[in-house]
Order: C-alpha cells, then sequence, then structure tokens
C-alpha cells in the first residue's frame, strides 16, 4: 500500500525485493460548503489543508436550454461560487446566430434572417462600392452600387513616407501613393520631429537640427535650416573663404582676416600662431608659394652677373649664391643656386621653385636651394586629364627657359579646377614659370552643381549657373532687377521663411527665391535688418522757390 511520506509524495516497498516506489499525490477536492475545498489523495488517503475555490475562466449555463441562469464554480472541487442571470450578457440574434450569452455561450431561440449587420464594402474594380452583411456576405439591394467618393485628407501608409487618398466610404485606395510633405516642428534641446504636411503622419519622432552653413552668423547660434530655430552653442569665426568671417558676409563682424593678420608682428614672426583677445581665436600664418626667377642665366655670360627676382606676394628677396660661384655658365654645367628671403609676418612659404626648378627649404622657411637646368635643355610636358574633357596636345615639348601653354578643358557635368603638380592637388601648376623637368600635371575637376535663380516676376541673367560642389557662392554677385519693386535677397525656399541668404555652399543642386518689396518713392524704405536698401535723401534749395527733393542712387 501506499505510505504518505509528509512531503506532499507517497511512497511503497515491493514485498518481494524492498524496492521503493515514490508518487506526488493525485488528490480529489470536496467542497465545504463555505468557499473552500480540502484535497484527499486518491491513493494514499493524504488531505490537504483548508484552502480557497479556484473559480473557472468561463461560467457554465445552469439548467435546461430555456433557463437564461449560469453558475461560476470552482474548477478543483467543481462547487457553486456564484450564480447570474444570462440576460446581463444575451446578445440579439443575427442573420447567422441566435441570441447568445456571451458568458456561458447558451444560444436562445433562433436565428432572425433580417438581422444583417450592413458595412461598407469595395467591389474589387476600385471604382464602386456595396453595402454588404458583415455576418452572411449578402450585398443590400436597398443600397445600390455606388461611386467611390475620395476622402478630403489622405492616410498615412505605414513604414514608409508615403500616402494615398482612398475612398471616404469604403476605404479602397484611389491612385498612386504620394510622397509625404514634410514639415519640421521643433522640440527643443537641438531636435525637431519631422511631420507630413498633407497627412500628419509622424515621420521621425526625434531628429538633431542642423543648420546650412550659409545662415551661421558668428556669435550667435546655429540656425535650423529645417525647422528655423537657434540651437546648441554660439558659433565662432570662419575665415576659409578669405576676406571676412564667411559667418557674417554682410562685414558686421569686427574681426576680418585682415584684421587677424594684423596681429602678426616683427615680435611674433617666430612663433606659429598668435592669439586674437577679441574672439579668442588662435590665429595661423598662412601658406603661401614662392617662385623665384633668373636672369642672366646664358652660356658664356659671367655667373657673377645671375640676377634673382620674385613676384611672389608677400615675400622679399634678400640674397643668393651659386654654386660654382666663379667663371662663366657653360651648357654642360650644373649650377645649385640657394636664395635667402624674408616672408611678411603671418606669412609662410612652404612650396619654392628657383629658375622653374623645384627647391628645397630649409627648416626656418627662409631660404631655398634648388638645381638650375642645363642650358638649351628640352622638356616635355605631359597633361593627365584624369578621364575628362578633350585634350587638343596630350603633351608639349618646352625649350628652358620656356613656358607651358595649358588648355582650359571642359566636360559635361563637372567644373574645370586648372591644372596641379600632383594628383591629390595639393600644388597648383603656375604656368608663368618656365619649365625646369619633366613633368606631368593633373586636371582638378569637380562635379558641377547647379544654382538656380527664381528671380519671382523679376529678371535675372543667367537664370542658372554651375559650381564646382563645395564652393561658397557670394550672392551678392547675382542681383535681380524688376521694375518697381526693391529686391530684399534670395531665400532658401519658396515660402520667403527663415534668414536671407547672403551665401549659399554648392554641395548639391540648390535653388534660391528671390523676394521682394513694393517700392514706394514718397516715403523710400530706411535701412534695417530685413536686408532693405537705403534711400538717400538730399535736400537742394532751389532760390526763390520751395526746397525740391531729389533722390540719390540707392546703396545696397
Amino acid at each position: 500500500p501506499w505510505t504518505d511520506d509528509g512531503n506532499g509524495k507517497h511512497t511503497r516497498k515491493c514485498t518481494d525485493c524492498d524496492a521503493t516506489e515514490t508518487e506526488d499525490h493525485d488528490y480529489a477536492y470536496t467542497s465545504d460548503g463555505n468557499g473552500k475545498h480540502v484535497g484527499t489523495c486518491k491513493l494514499c488517503g493524504a488531505t490537504t489543508e483548508p484552502e480557497d475555490c479556484k473559480q473557472a475562466a468561463k461560467p457554465r449555463h445552469v439548467g435546461d436550454a430555456g433557463n437564461k441562469e449560469h453558475e461560476y464554480y470552482c474548477e478543483l472541487c467543481n462547487a457553486t461560487i456564484k450564480k447570474e442571470k444570462c440576460s446581463k450578457t444575451i446578445t440579439k440574434a443575427t442573420c447567422v446566430n441566435p441570441a447568445t450569452c456571451t458568458e456561458c455561450g447558451q444560444t436562445y431561440g433562433s436565428v432572425d434572417p433580417d438581422a444583417h449587420k450592413w458595412v461598407v464594402k469595395p467591389n474589387g474594380d476600385g471604382k464602386t462600392h456595396s453595402e454588404v452583411c458583415e455576418y452572411c456576405n449578402k450585398k443590400n439591394a436597398d443600397y445600390g452600387v455606388k461611386i467611390c467618393a475620395k476622402a478630403s485628407k489622405p492616410r498615412h501608409i505605414e513604414g514608409t513616407e508615403t500616402h494615398e487618398y482612398y475612398c471616404k466610404d469604403c476605404g479602397v485606395s484611389m491612385g498612386k501613393a504620394e510622397a509625404c510633405t514634410k514639415k519640421y516642428v521643433n522640440t527643443k534641446n537641438g531636435t525637431h520631429k519631422v511631420l507630413c504636411k498633407v497627412c500628419d503622419a509622424v515621420l521621425v519622432e526625434k531628429e538633431d537640427c542642423t543648420s546650412d552653413p550659409s545662415t551661421d552668423r558668428c556669435g550667435k547660434k546655429a540656425y535650423c535650416q529645417y525647422c528655423y530655430v537657434d540651437f546648441g552653442d554660439k558659433l565662432g569665426h570662419d575665415f576659409s573663404s578669405g576676406g571676412g568671417c564667411a559667418r557674417f558676409p554682410e562685414g558686421r563682424c569686427s574681426c576680418t582676416k585682415e584684421s587677424h593678420r594684423k596681429l602678426w608682428n616683427k615680435n611674433n614672426a617666430s612663433q606659429s600662431t598668435v592669439k586674437c583677445d577679441k574672439c579668442h581665436t588662435d590665429v595661423e600664418k598662412e601658406k603661401i608659394r614662392a617662385d623665384f626667377t633668373v636672369s642672366g642665366y646664358d652660356r658664356d655670360k659671367s655667373i657673377s652677373g645671375l640676377k634673382v627676382s620674385t613676384s611672389s606676394k608677400h615675400v622679399k628677396y634678400k640674397s643668393r649664391t651659386v654654386n660654382p660661384d666663379s667663371g662663366k655658365f657653360a651648357a654642360d654645367q650644373d649650377y645649385a643656386v640657394t636664395v635667402a628671403f624674408t616672408t611678411d609676418p603671418g606669412y609662410e612659404v612652404t612650396y619654392a621653385t628657383i629658375g622653374g626648378s623645384a627647391a628645397t627649404l630649409t627648416d626656418s622657411h627662409d631660404a631655398a636651394t634648388g638645381n638650375l637646368p642645363r642650358l638649351g635643355s628640352v622638356f616635355t610636358v605631359t597633361y593627365d586629364n584624369m578621364g575628362k574633357g578633350k585634350l587638343k596636345n596630350p603633351t608639349e615639348t618646352v625649350q628652358y627657359p620656356g613656358k607651358a601653354h595649358p588648355e582650359t578643358l571642359t566636360a559635361t557635368g563637372y567644373v574645370f579646377g586648372g591644372w596641379y603638380m600632383d594628383k591629390e592637388f595639393t600644388t597648383a601648376f603656375n604656368a608663368k614659370v618656365p619649365v625646369a623637368a619633366d613633368i606631368t600635371v593633373y586636371a582638378k575637376w569637380s562635379v558641377a552643381r547647379t544654382l538656380t535663380f527664381k528671380a519671382n516676376s523679376g529678371k535675372i541673367s543667367p537664370s542658372s549657373k554651375n559650381f564646382a560642389d563645395g564652393e561658397v557662392v557670394d550672392l551678392k554677385d547675382y542681383t535681380p532687377t524688376r521694375k518697381g519693386y526693391w529686391f530684399c535677397g534670395w531665400f532658401k525656399d519658396k515660402d520667403l521663411t527663415g534668414r536671407k541668404l547672403a551665401t549659399i555652399k554648392m554641395d548639391a543642386n540648390k535653388t534660391v527665391y528671390a523676394k521682394w518689396k513694393k517700392e514706394d518713392t514718397t516715403n523710400p524704405k530706411t535701412g534695417d535688418n530685413s536686408g532693405w536698401a537705403v534711400g538717400i535723401l538730399t535736400l537742394t534749395t532751389v532760390l526763390g522757390a520751395a526746397a525740391v527733393v531729389t533722390k540719390k542712387k540707392r546703396v545696397w
């Protein structure tokens, strides 16, 4: 027989071999009539402590089919826990199902053949729809067939940046999907949300703000080119484009490239950088090239008569030595020339030529040594067009001290950027310097980016122009005209919102739009921060008459 082991199991021993077998109790539960039950093991008779009844998930119907009552019961001891009327949860009969209790599932009566649930469904032709019973699929003859009508607003296609128009009644798609028109809503802390203007869908919940470099202003925060809100820390200066600060091209920034250059003087000329106390910028020396030309380098002329000069800006010739330094020049002799020079404070020579030959600079960048080509030498210039543009003469033969005559190339979709001494385009080829060795020069190309000018009823020629990829275009050089209107500037969007553009970086094909203000000849607009012209009025006194107002040319 089975014996309770006191740990929720029972055991028994074999009477022949004393082997032991252990199993879990198998309880049968009996209700105590007070919402609890006790379990008794069917094999060993062990009992459990009284515990609460466990209600079954779904009630059961009570009585015959006509009795509208069900009860909740214990799923272990089968005791009734509570009873309730089915009438609280009975659904109405439909065309396919009789009235049914939603709790216990008991049905009452029969189906109602006229109890349809009509819904509008497309007919499959993309143009019409009908009413169909959701239960039995019968069509509503009274509704008939109706033409689909487009909803006033499209619906978003989930997981895409597109939306589609659809029938407002049956929901069938009407026409091809269209790309969402994005709008940007600032969410603070340098981010914005991207929505669709048309279908109101959220395309991107959170995206970092980015600025257009052409709208960046020194001393101010960056200005998001999408949500038109300032963000981040205040910006410093950018003199990379030459002249004044590129982040304030209107010229109102007190620091310029020239003002920074004036920080250099004889006392700090040896330093690699100087500090600007106004904008706290570390100003570096500008790297330049120096080309030294020679004269008097002819056969049988005295070596002592060799003259050296330079037309390179910011470089001053100081002295020269020649090795050998005596006698007369001969055609079969090599001559090394060392040139000492000075540079204006703030500049540093990083590449030099002497008589057309590349020279070696000293560590202090104040002297250079190069070998003059032998007299009468003939050199070949090879032009590598880098696979673009058509060359009339791929090579050119030049007798020293002759000069090369490079071609200007064109190629569809590209902008020619000149010839360079290396494929990395770090040193430009100077065609004004004599050719002093066999060399290969390389054509520099940039992808052409088209800037289109939308004059908005004004006139400008040309209406579009190609620029090199990455080039910063000064828009002050492109001013449209319109009779009876003041030109207020170029803007990046056709709605003419955001900031006026002074420059634009051509990292893609771009379009700018002209903004106009109707001219008021009786009360000209005075200067303000919106880019208006300044009208200058002069009073001229006329003898025997009232003062006459004359208007001078506007200063833009």
